[in-house]
């Protein structure tokens, strides 16, 4: 069995355990081994392509589509944009890898082979509570993601509708009893706490085709944001 330990995910509507990048932000590290983790981090081994882009939760960014790995760890491409352009800073622990200088090994092609470890990763917080960190770097990432909410507009409650509010990861095992319900009460339904807004007119115009009115409602200020990934 070989091990296989997950670094660099952060914390998303779909993954709330996972730490923030905020918390991770160090302006005093050194340039020279900040820039040789970042050379390593993109030499990394193309493992698993995703479906589509990720975006950054600092800068609002479209940042890296697949899964790179040295055998030992494995990240999102985009982990060396949080390095180059926010000035993260990863643990020791995988630093002193790097520095290291591994000779990268090949995973095996069976996953039932892989010990894949995440536990690691979930318990580092990073060097602070992100309250360090100026404003200013973030006010993008700030006004650009927010609450994306629901109304159903159209009785009776149609499957295409269902089928709609169930792309979203807090509904998919939702029965269709308790969802047509809550549908039909008219009270909004938070889909989304944290929704990019590069998103919003495309999804706009489908919710509206199906007799559905969507509300995304932006970060309001930096204390605002810090208490929502708290």
């Amino acid at each position: 069995m070989q091990e296989l330990r997950a670094l660099g995910y952060w914390k998303s509507d779909d993954n709330l355990t996972w730490p923030h990048p905020i918390c991770f932000v160090d302006l005093s590290q050194d340039p020279t081994l900040q820039a040789k983790v970042v050379e390593y981090l993109k030499k990394g081994e193309c493992w698993v392509a995703c479906a589509g882009f990720s975006f950054c939760r600092l800068c609002g960014t479209p940042n890296g589509s697949y899964n790179q790995t040295d055998g030992y760890y494995e990240w999102p491409s985009g982990l060396a944009h949080y390095l180059e352009v926010h000035h993260v800073r990863l643990p020791d622990a995988f630093v002193n890898h790097v520095c290291s200088e591994p000779i990268a090994r090949t995973l095996p092609d069976d996953l039932a082979e892989i010990a894949y470890d995440v536990s690691w990763w979930k318990s580092q917080r990073g060097w602070h509570d992100g309250s360090q960190v100026e404003l200013v770097p973030f006010r993008s990432y700030y006004d650009s993601v927010g609450a994306l909410s629901l109304t159903a507009v159209t009785q009776p409650v149609t499957a295409a509708q269902l089928k709609f509010v169930r792309r979203f990861a807090d509904f998919s095992f939702f029965s269709t009893l308790a969802l047509r319900e809550t549908l039909r009460s008219g009270e909004p339904l938070l889909l989304q706490h944290e929704f990019h807004a590069a998103e919003v007119p495309e999804l706009t115009e489908e919710a509206r085709a199906l007799g559905l009115t969507l509300t995304h409602r932006r970060y309001t200020s930096r204390e605002e944001y810090l208490q929502h990934i708290r």
